[in-house]
């Protein structure tokens, strides 16, 4: 646009989700005219400073990749500018004498170069270059500001038809010159807000043309240099960050700083938002029925025996495990064996042992054969079985769980696993299931004793059987025991 330095007005800043030519994110200073673009580095995608409605001059590419038209002139606007000398009436305050002639009358000539055809006498601004002239006009006699010991920018004749340097630059000298938007440091007093940001740090990029990647913009739903947050991105940032805050809601407010109106603080005695309960430092995550650390109520699943809890209501919090064994400790550990028909089979009898065959968890579980010389099979004419006592004295008058993991697999239904209990003492067996037809692999089992409850010597036991034939399954196998209240 005519007169203006930076025209950003409807361009996308880089990387607002545009995507280049090769199907990547769009880059800004990649050289690389991208969707969303108007320009990158010295293309301009056919667009030059005539076809914007301009007669003549250089177009230049911001940071931004937004065209700048600043180098950019119209002769006939009445307005002079660029490498005009003159545009109409508005002559830059020149006349004949100023350009060397003895008097005469000034006027703007066709391509807004000064026409001296009225000056009297010779001098600068006929188009020729005199002696003493270096040069006259657009008769720069070859030079540019390459020879001139410039990297850049445009070179031009002064009314006095000395050359002019002042649109020349060196890119890299740290001074801001030319058609240079930047230097280094020199920032010719641009800052990103001044380039309609809202904040952030502008610097100076590749070609000394301005990089606002710096720059940020509130409102854009991406956390920027300068901003603590902006929408829903709070920079990973909660409310536990915040200062004192142990819990709430983290907010971003509209300059894209945090808003803590909602965060709380567990332990000030003060019930707020998304708090149940609060009672200072009366809160306790072992106390039964206390407010919790995190001020919640007392609830089953908080690992504390409640008085709510009680009475079956949450048995995972007021679980007594009377007895546990998963087998991977010492053996026997408390575990007695023997064999009802302790055939003699090559060099031993088997019964129960820990073995490594088969397991649910860890590395061992209790196996019907792995006591004597069997490896992976069991053996033939088996009674073997595998007790352990259990105190249930502190259990009266509630329910009691024996659970447990098992594997049969046995050759033929005259073969089985029976799980029972005492706690009566003597013969006074109670069986929980008997397995003849196998498992379709580990499965859970859990069985009620409550019978039991409130006796100090219950036996739990698990009894193999096998015929006279000899098979190659694995049989029985149990592992994870559990006896709880």
């Amino acid at each position: 646009m005519s007169g203006c330095r930076f025209d950003p007005a409807g361009m996308p800043y880089p990387d607002d989700g545009a995507v280049g030519s090769d199907g990547e994110p769009a880059v800004c200073g990649n050289g690389s005219l991208d969707q969303g673009e108007a320009c990158d580095g010295d293309e301009f995608g056919g667009q030059t400073c005539v076809s914007l409605g301009f007669d003549s001059g250089d177009l230049a590419c911001t940071g931004a990749c937004v065209i700048n038209s600043m180098g950019c002139s119209t002769c006939g606007d009445d307005v002079r500018q660029g490498d005009e000398h003159c545009d109409g009436v508005d002559l830059d305050d020149k006349n004949c004498e100023v350009l060397g002639f003895d008097g005469g009358s000034l006027s703007c000539g066709p391509g807004c170069l000064f026409n001296t055809d009225l000056c009297t006498g010779s001098g600068c601004g006929d188009g020729v270059i005199d002696i003493g002239e270096d040069c006259d006009g657009l008769n720069l006699d070859g030079r540019t500001c390459a020879t001139e010991g410039f990297t850049g920018g445009v070179l031009t004749c002064d009314v006095t038809c000395q050359l002019d340097v002042t649109g020349c630059d060196t890119c890299g000298d740290g001074i801001q010159t030319g058609l240079e938007q930047c230097d280094g440091t020199d920032l010719d007093g641009v800052t990103c807000v001044t380039l309609l940001h809202d904040g952030g740090n502008l610097t100076c990029g590749t070609g000394c043309v301005f990089d606002e990647s710096g720059c940020a913009d509130c409102g854009n739903g991406v956390a920027e240099l300068g901003e603590a947050c902006d929408g829903a991105d709070l920079s990973g940032e909660d409310c536990t960050t915040q200062g004192t805050f142990t819990g709430g809601i983290l907010t971003c407010g509209p300059t894209c700083a945090f808003v803590t109106s909602a965060c709380t603080t567990c332990g000030d005695g003060i019930i707020e938002s998304g708090e149940e309960c609060d009672d200072a430092t009366a809160n306790s995550d072992v106390v039964p029925d206390a407010c919790r650390m995190n001020c919640m109520e007392a609830h089953c699943g908080d690992g504390v025996c409640d008085t709510a809890d009680l009475g079956g209501n949450c048995p995972q919090d007021c679980k007594v495990v009377a007895f546990a064994d998963d087998f991977e400790g010492a053996w026997p550990d408390g575990w007695t064996t023997g064999d009802q028909y302790p055939e003699v089979w090559e060099s031993g009898v088997d019964t129960w042992a820990p073995t490594t065959n088969e397991f649910h968890s860890g590395a061992h579980s209790l196996w019907c054969a792995g006591d004597g010389d069997q490896t992976s099979y069991y053996d033939n004419n088996m009674g073997a079985w595998a007790n352990h006592e259990v105190d249930l004295s502190g259990a009266a008058g509630l329910d009691v769980h024996f659970d447990l993991w098992l594997l049969v697999d046995v050759a033929t239904s005259s073969d089985s696993l029976t799980v029972s209990y005492n706690y009566l003492g003597g013969s006074n067996w109670n069986t929980l299931e008997t397995i003849s037809a196998g498992t379709s692999g580990w499965e859970f089992r859990s069985y009620n004793i409550s019978a039991a409850a409130g006796y100090g010597n219950v036996l739990i036991s698990f009894y193999f059987y096998s015929n006279g034939l000899l098979r190659a399954e694995p049989g029985a196998v149990v592992d994870d025991v559990e006896v709880w209240y």
